[in-house]
């Protein structure tokens, strides 16, 4: 009888440290998929910070290519020469009005 229970500890004994080394390897891939569920999370995060950025970079584009433009036409460059140079158009008469008043 001693025998046979002495297998039959062996066997529980055999049992519990499987059972405990399944335990632990479990705790070890729950512990492994939340810390990839939170980098995942992260990186959702980032996508959506970057995708913002994007899209105010493409409408500062937008506008610096209308500014470009504004730039390159007569318009700006008429604007420029009056105010920044004091350029006027041969038939023009230009009135400044007098220190005295």
């Amino acid at each position: 009888m001693s025998k046979s229970n002495n297998k039959q500890l062996q066997r529980r004994g055999k049992k519990s440290i499987t059972t405990i080394i399944i335990v632990i390897l479990l705790i070890f891939a729950c512990k492994g998929i939340y810390t990839e569920y939170r980098q995942i999370n992260n990186y959702k995060s980032q996508i959506k910070e970057l995708n913002k950025e994007l899209q105010r970079e493409k409408n500062r584009q937008e506008e610096v290519l209308k500014y470009k433009e504004y730039v390159n036409s007569r318009e700006y460059k008429e604007s420029v020469a009056r105010t920044k140079l004091g350029l006027v158009y041969p038939d023009e008469v230009v009135l400044k009005p007098s220190e005295n008043e």
